[in-house]
């Protein structure tokens, strides 16, 4: 939602006394747009001093504009309605969750001088919800040398799934190995063969790390000859996606049957729509659900496979019902989408282990990873038991499989592909 500096302005010195950086979705996407980072810190520094009891601060760095712009704005919103929930019913034990955003304009130079902020300024007591596989490569060497936790990032990034993995990062959702080694089992499954898949993606960590994924999946499941696919590269926080589909033509002899995507919302829409018209028949494979189904014709959106973290939105887990309930309670008419689903589940896990952690007398950095690591068998709300201990920081590995239709992702198997085909 766009809202003009004026307007906001205005706003803030009717509600100068909020105790919180971002009250309401659009309040956040208003700081982010119009508010440079001097200012965010200043209106933060004021909120806190109107608090009864100290806040218990958190903090993000997103891309909340640019290519990856709707990745951070849901970043946002999906931990703001889930802490506004917590701090309308009180707070934890009377003490609010301050959600302190900045932008880092998914560039990895604005992403480390965030962070940098964050723990040695604002003195945050965790990062929770930063977003982007190049940002947070820059990120991870920062928090381990400050001994800071990052927790739930949007990335699946083989470096934030090491085995031991780094005290001090901790993953929601399923990596984007995990995602690549659904989707390559589920086209071989159908009856399509490595030399029939071409990947697209970001020149960048990200497009690196979704490349690598399914490289990986196709030699574990009996191609151990697979060195490369045939690969079309784009330059991050730009829509030149021409070329690459230029080099994947001229890299395959014969039309892809399958092109896996690693890259944003618009750049992944945008080739799709250029390769479907290419190639007719071909299926476009989103990870992570990074595609915007309300730019694609109904024939695009058949052609269109995903594979999500989280459930489809219009599922009846009690957790997406949850999260339903509180977009439409406090996100002031936002939309709702697998990003902000993402990032509330997320802030709700960290949530339960800042309760148990003030219960424990442990609230403090070095406490609350001891506190993550107790926590065993814990749900949610999506059926699944969630574990931590000092070998394994990771919650979920569960991957979901979508495909288009009517506008919505909506549960598929890849069975379905070969009964398609055959038509």
């Amino acid at each position: 939602m766009e809202v003009n500096s004026m307007h906001f302005l205005k706003h803030f010195l009717v509600t100068k006394k909020i105790v919180r950086l971002v009250k309401y979705s659009v309040l956040g996407s208003c700081l982010i747009g119009c508010l440079s980072h001097a200012a965010l810190a200043e209106v933060t520094a004021g909120a806190a001093n109107t608090a009864v009891l100290p806040s218990i601060k958190l903090g993000k760095s997103v891309g909340a504009t640019g290519e990856s712009g709707r990745v951070g704005r849901g970043m946002i919103l999906g931990s703001n309605i889930y802490l506004d929930q917590i701090n309308q019913a009180g707070g934890i034990q009377g003490r609010k969750v301050e959600m302190i955003a900045l932008n880092d304009g998914y560039e990895p130079v604005r992403a480390a001088e965030n962070v940098r902020q964050l723990i040695d300024k604002d003195q945050v007591l965790a990062l929770v919800g930063n977003n982007g596989s190049p940002t947070t490569a820059v990120v991870l060497p920062i928090v381990n040398e400050k001994k800071a936790l990052l927790f739930g990032t949007y990335s699946g990034a083989a470096f934030l799934y090491k085995k031991p993995p780094d005290r001090y990062v901790f993953s929601f959702r399923a990596s984007f190995a995990e995602e690549a080694a659904e989707m390559i089992k589920g086209l071989l499954s159908a009856g399509i063969k490595p030399s029939e898949i071409a990947f697209f993606g970001q020149n960048d960590a990200y497009g690196q790390a979704v490349y690598q994924g399914c490289i990986q999946a196709l030699q574990a499941n009996g191609y151990p000859q697979i060195e490369s696919l045939p690969r079309g590269d784009f330059s991050r926080n730009t829509l030149n996606v021409e070329g690459a589909l230029a080099q994947i033509m001229e890299e395959m002899k014969e039309p892809p049957k399958a092109i896996i995507l690693g890259g944003n919302f618009g750049s992944n829409t945008k080739f799709a729509k250029l390769a479907v018209h290419q190639f007719p028949k071909v299926y476009i494979l989103a990870v992570t659900g990074l595609i915007n189904s309300s730019e694609l014709t109904e024939q695009e959106q058949k052609r269109i496979i995903a594979t999500q973290v989280v459930p489809v939105i219009d599922s009846n887990l009690p957790a997406v019902r949850e999260y339903r309930d509180a977009l439409k309670k406090y996100g002031n008419n936002a939309q709702s989408d697998s990003v902000s689903l993402e990032s509330y589940l997320g802030t709700k896990l960290f949530v339960l282990a800042l309760q148990k952690a003030v219960v424990e007398n442990k609230l403090t950095g070095e406490g609350i990873i001891d506190t993550l690591e107790s926590m065993h068998d814990i749900d949610i709300g999506l059926g699944l038991k969630i574990s931590f201990d000092k070998a394994h920081h990771q919650a979920l590995h569960k991957v979901w499989v979508t495909q288009l239709k009517d506008g919505k992702f909506v549960p598929f198997l890849w069975s379905e592909i070969q009964t398609a085909s055959n038509k």
